[in-house]
């Protein structure tokens, strides 16, 4: 329902969503001078609706709500935000369950999105700290997480038998560690960007003696 009501000699305009039911009751309602700058506008199909309990007009408790791309949630509200457990589905079939703050993902949760699993805790939206993430081409990862990618301590096993043990930054090994492959052979050093940059001699391997240092010519 829209509204156009003069002030003074300047014209201000508002609105208010209700269901059509309310809006018919409110028209009624009113004068017949109040009604000239009142009218029902029809409800968009992407309208955004709220079902569930409330404490006067704001959303409380359980309840949920659809967007109007087709996103939905459904879950805890506090004062009109999402906040407690809830669960959150987009149209494209990614889907969040966990905790909520603030309208923000932020707590212990799971997240699917593209055939991608994530499990741990959400900061704004994005795995920080702890967690562990399953890709659809079987790869998996358990450890540390910054901004939604490994970082810091963590293992990744993939399907083939591959695994890394090790430090990562920024989504790839990086720092000390230890990869093992299919064969059981192993790889351990110092990683740069994914790749090996160092790595110890073999146990029981001699280093070369330096040469001792010259004695200073006489005068």
């Amino acid at each position: 329902i829209e509204a156009n009501r003069t002030k003074g000699t300047r014209w201000a305009r508002s609105a208010v969503a209700l269901k059509h039911d309310e809006a018919q009751r409110l028209l009624e309602a009113l004068d017949a001078n109040a009604r000239d700058h009142w009218y029902v506008l029809p409800a968009p199909e992407d309208l955004e609706l709220y079902s569930g309990e409330k404490n006067g007009a704001e959303m409380q408790g359980k309840g949920t709500y659809a967007f109007e791309d087709g996103t939905r949630y459904e879950g805890d509200f506090d004062q009109d935000r999402f906040h407690g457990q809830g669960r959150v589905v987009w149209p494209n079939g990614r889907e969040y369950r966990g905790a909520f703050e603030n309208n923000d993902m932020m707590g212990r949760g799971k997240l699917a999105i593209n055939g991608m699993m994530q499990n741990g805790e959400f900061v704004l939206g994005l795995l920080e700290g702890s967690g562990s993430m399953r890709w659809p081409d079987g790869r998996i990862y358990a450890g540390m997480f910054q901004h939604g990618v490994p970082h810091g301590n963590g293992q990744m096993l993939s399907p083939d038998g591959k695994s890394y043990n090790g430090e990562f930054a920024r989504g790839v090994p990086h720092g000390p560690g230890k990869m093992t492959l299919p064969d059981g052979r192993t790889r351990t050093g110092v990683w740069h960007e994914g790749k090996l940059a160092s790595q110890p001699p073999p146990e029981g391997a001699t280093q070369p003696e330096a040469d001792p240092p010259s004695a200073p010519e006489s005068e």
